[in-house]
């Protein structure tokens, strides 16, 4: 397909496409707007995004939604549908954008979370950071939906607020959420309420910011509680350390008996962590990918001493790079070799070994 025939697909249209001419169109779409904007993105060329650039990111978007709500992918996340979801109406933010669309398009995500309720809270929060980012979408692009667009900003700002957790649309009851949080390791339930101090600390700056003088005192007061319970909560972990299965804790799997899936799943762990971690900086996106960045100040020996499993891990991590980069495994191997100090060699068959 081309340009013209992508700006004439409908959103309905998309919604009855089947999964894999869906998925096509969608890596069409998105590799055409990465191309579109590769000029600025790698070279700092003038921004030549247009209206139709905008137009097909939403459609991009909005096609990856139905791939992960409809035809429950889980290769990609609603992270992905976010980041250019945003991108489209920060651009909204600033001008008007393809006439009624941004309305169209708030109203597909608002049908959206009603339809696929395991991805509700995540196009709930979407919807909250538009709102909150975005504050002069209204004024650009909401002028004769005015009553519309203040009745949207009001429920997105509340959407911010329950009664009670979700998790994947449904209810969380108050009991069973303390009983797993108290079950955690100690450091960990530490980090998690130190995060909690951290947001309510933002809420009182915030409410301080608009003359709500003793509600923010009142959060401000119950960050410096939860710091200390978190501090308490640290030295308890000191105590129930040494007597803790480090392993197990480190790559999560406390609920598996045999040693050997233990092992299988360490390193099958270690390799989604660092790809994720490589997917999330946004590595791959450059012109040269630094896919070795994350083994940057790793010594082998020592991590070696320290697990006897962490060389079938960079074994494991070779062939995954292998596939995520156009490099072979020899290659791979040498650079990872020369990085860490690494004197094994299992890929390049023809190498002397050291």
């Amino acid at each position: 397909m081309n340009q013209k025939q992508w700006m004439s697909i409908t959103i309905e249209h998309l919604t009855g496409m089947e999964e894999e001419p869906l998925r096509q169109l969608w890596a069409e779409l998105r590799d055409h707007c990465n191309l579109l904007d590769q000029p600025r993105r790698l070279w700092n060329e003038t921004d030549a995004r247009d209206a139709t650039y905008y137009h097909l990111r939403m459609k991009q978007a909005m096609a990856l939604l139905i791939l992960l709500g409809k035809w429950k992918w889980t290769t990609y996340s609603m992270s992905d549908v976010w980041s250019r979801a945003m991108e489209y109406f920060e651009r909204a933010n600033q001008a008007p954008l393809n006439g009624d669309e941004p309305r169209r398009f708030l109203e597909c995500l608002l049908a959206f979370k009603s339809e696929y309720e395991f991805l509700e809270n995540r196009v709930d929060e979407l919807l909250t950071n538009i709102v909150d980012h975005c504050p002069d979408l209204g004024s650009h692009n909401f002028q004769n939906d005015c009553w519309w667009y203040d009745s949207f900003v009001r429920f997105a700002k509340g959407l911010r607020h329950r009664s009670k957790v979700y998790v994947r649309g449904e209810p969380v009851p108050r009991y069973e959420l303390v009983g797993k949080m108290k079950d955690l390791y100690y450091d960990v339930l530490a980090e998690l309420v130190e995060d909690l101090a951290c947001e309510i600390r933002k809420d009182a700056e915030a409410d301080r910011g608009r003359g709500r003088i003793k509600l923010a005192t009142a959060l401000e007061e119950s960050v410096g509680h939860l710091q200390n319970a978190a501090k308490s909560l640290h030295r308890a972990w000191d105590h129930c350390r040494p007597h803790t299965d480090l392993t197990r804790k480190q790559y999560q799997v406390e609920h598996i008996f045999d040693s050997e899936v233990v092992r299988k799943w360490k390193i099958r762990q270690f390799v989604h962590s660092y790809m994720l971690t490589l997917r999330m900086h946004g590595e791959y996106a450059d012109e040269e990918p630094h896919y070795l960045s994350l083994l940057a100040g790793m010594e082998y020996r020592k991590k070696l001493a320290k697990d006897p499993d962490f060389e079938v891990m960079i074994d494991a991590l070779i062939g995954a790079l292998e596939l995520l980069t156009d490099k072979g495994a020899a290659e791979i191997e040498r650079d990872i070799n020369a990085l860490i100090g690494r004197d094994i060699w299992s890929c390049d068959e023809n190498r002397e070994k050291e």
